[in-house]
């Protein structure tokens, strides 16, 4: 009875946890929280959102339709929707987005393209 109210196998979301560290190649589905640490490159499946917490820290490539950054991201971000910096994040590489949103606080030290439409998976 309580497996058909709740079905593991049917949840697509990711959580890598504060205390983690991962290296490699990640593809993900699903809403992705970042709060650990991870190096190499995370492609996310379809529109499926990416948020890197404050604690999170991504070095590598990212590859993603919207994300979220209240962390760390050294290196490559391609977005085919909205790359949005908070307050207490910080940024060090090359960013080729749809839609780019800096909020004040933010650390930014970028080379920036807003003029993709479709960027290739």
């Amino acid at each position: 009875i309580m497996s058909e109210l709740f079905k593991l196998e049917s949840q697509t979301h990711t959580y890598i946890g504060e205390k983690s560290s991962i290296s490699g190649e990640f593809n993900f589905q699903g809403h992705t929280l970042i709060a650990g640490e991870v190096e190499g490159e995370v492609r996310m499946s379809n529109e499926s959102p990416l948020v890197i917490e404050s604690t999170g820290r991504i070095k590598g490539i990212i590859r993603c339709h919207h994300i979220k950054v209240y962390g760390a991201v050294e290196g490559q971000i391609e977005a085919t929707g909205k790359i949005t910096f908070f307050p207490s994040s910080s940024f060090s590489g090359v960013i080729e987005a749809s839609d780019l949103k800096i909020l004040p606080g933010s650390k930014i030290n970028m080379e920036a393209r807003t003029d993709v439409q479709n960027l290739p998976s």
